[in-house]
């Protein structure tokens, strides 16, 4: 849903005036509140709202039942249009509940290295790639910079994690804090969180999630899909 708050005339200062597009209703709505009138149930705390009992798919009508008590600014009815297409509706989901892809390999858009706390409170570092693939959605590669040659209790775990669950294996906590920086530097995008692994055997692509348990998964990501995805550049 999107909600525009309108500014009061001068004569209506005490009121609050909004407008927008309700997705789940299908419907422009518009809404005066005055908060000088304390009594909720009183027609003078709310004279104004559409979209509730109606359906009201043209603007002007919610332009023209606010125009008494807003500076209606000139893009309105055009701004109001652009909210419909943006959220859509149920049937027709507009392009902020979509994930438009981008045709053939997916533009790098910025490279650079990410500093971070490990959950045994020492500073580590890794290298990320972002590819932009879709309008509100990228794909972060995370390079695994850790040794090639790792210690026992790593080669122990490793093997452990591969015999317990093949393709779906739990992961270190160093992935999920990564996870976490993701999704909040991306904050309002869908984050495809890929790592990356040149020093160990085997697929070097694992897509990492996180499930509605708080489980974590490494699921591996053929390297013919990547360079398909992301070009030859990918293992560069």
């Amino acid at each position: 849903m999107s909600s525009r708050q309108l500014d009061a005339l001068p004569d209506r200062s005490g009121y609050i005036v909004r407008v927008g597009w309700d997705r789940p209703l299908h419907s422009f709505f518009a809404q005066v509140i005055n908060t000088d009138v304390l009594d909720e149930t009183s027609p003078d705390a709310m004279p104004v709202w559409l979209g509730a009992a109606e359906c009201v798919t043209d603007p002007d009508t919610v332009i023209e039942a606010v125009r008494p008590y807003a500076v209606i600014p000139d893009t309105l009815g055009t701004d109001l249009e652009a909210d419909r297409a943006w959220e859509g509706t149920r049937a027709q989901p507009g392009f902020a509940h979509t994930v438009p892809v981008t045709p053939g390999p997916a533009p790098l858009e910025v490279t650079g290295t990410l500093t971070y706390l490990t959950g045994g409170g020492t500073l580590a570092t890794c290298a990320l790639r972002v590819y932009r693939t879709g309008i509100f959605s990228v794909t972060v590669v995370v390079t695994d910079t850790a040794s090639r040659a790792p210690s026992r209790t790593r080669r122990i775990i490793r093997a452990l994690n591969r015999r317990t669950t093949p393709g779906a294996t739990p992961v270190t906590d160093h992935a999920a804090t990564i996870h976490a920086l993701l999704r909040a530097a991306f904050h309002g995008q869908h984050v495809e969180h890929i790592e990356y692994t040149p020093h160990q055997t085997g697929e070097a692509f694992h897509a990492f999630s996180i499930a509605h348990d708080g489980s974590t998964t490494r699921e591996a990501i053929p390297l013919a899909d990547m360079l398909r995805r992301f070009g030859a550049d990918i293992t560069g």
